[in-house]
């Protein structure tokens, strides 16, 4: 053939040094993206010089990247550090900033299916401890340190939901409260009402992360909130039995629950029309 072997590749060679199969070699042969050098007109073999591999590498990582075949052929022709090569880089950004943005909103809907779902779960009857992690939430929240009432402590999620609502910000996730001197009782000296928020809101609301654990007993109650106390003892009898140890404060969740509406709205799914629709959780965190 008249040629310098040393420096010719055969396609299987060639595809072998790249990192990629003989198949996505001949695809972007194909495509008009990386051809032979060389094809012998007697054995239809074709032939890559070694020059080559880093065209192919470079074709292969910007595919893997998000760039379409007509982005990768513009790609090629245009210069190294050209601003046909920004605009297909900022534009390939801008797609995947994108992409991100829908994969957090569909995760955000896949969590709350999951929650969901697990009030659901057979194996987690109604006032029957069970144990299950508990996810980060994104909230804005008022703590009060003090002796304060459920009557104050509703007002207080009244005035967070107004908050909420006047930024746009309200989750589709269930409201909850933080006992923080872990006291299940008629008066409450330190808590935390939470109202979950799209995370993006955080700065404009004022609202915060809140941390979840891996491991939390929960136990649920339908009906009015002082059914909760015989919910509560039945689950510190759990943790006694089991030998577990408290490890955090702990927190009722409001699956289902009454509210005002004046000044905005909770999710349908959420609103008990009495205090009989009520289902309430309580979650315990305990030590990993």
């Amino acid at each position: 053939m008249g040629l310098v072997r040393a420096k010719w590749l055969r396609i299987g060679e060639f595809a072998r040094l790249a990192g990629v199969s003989v198949k996505r070699v001949r695809y972007y042969a194909n495509s008009g993206l990386v051809v032979p050098a060389y094809i012998d007109p007697g054995t239809s073999y074709r032939f890559y010089r070694s020059d080559q591999l880093p065209m192919l590498r470079q074709v292969r990582h910007l595919r893997g990247l998000g760039l379409g075949m007509a982005e990768l052929r513009a790609w090629l022709a245009a210069a190294e550090g050209s601003a046909a090569r920004m605009s297909l880089l900022g534009a390939l950004q801008h797609r995947v900033l994108r992409q991100m943005a829908a994969d957090e909103e569909r995760l955000r809907a896949l969590k709350l299916l999951i929650e969901e779902e697990f009030e659901n779960h057979v194996h987690c009857g109604l006032g029957d401890p069970a144990e299950r992690s508990v996810s980060q939430v994104a909230a804005y929240s008022i703590r009060y340190r003090g002796q304060c009432t459920r009557h104050s402590i509703y007002r207080m999620f009244e005035a967070a939901e107004i908050r909420v609502a006047r930024h746009g910000a309200r989750a589709a996730r269930p409201p909850f409260l933080i006992l923080h001197d872990a006291q299940y009782a008629a008066a409450y000296k330190d808590v935390e009402v939470c109202i979950p928020i799209l995370k993006r809101s955080i700065a404009a609301t004022g609202g915060r992360l809140i941390e979840g654990t891996r491991r939390a007993v929960c136990g649920r109650f339908r009906g009015p909130y002082d059914q909760g106390v015989a919910t509560f003892e039945g689950m510190q009898r759990w943790i006694h039995s089991s030998g577990e140890r408290v490890a955090g404060p702990l927190r009722e969740v409001y699956w289902r629950y009454a509210a005002d509406q004046k000044g905005y709205a909770i999710p349908k799914a959420q609103l008990a029309q009495a205090p009989a629709d009520c289902l309430t959780e309580i979650q315990i965190p305990i030590a990993v």
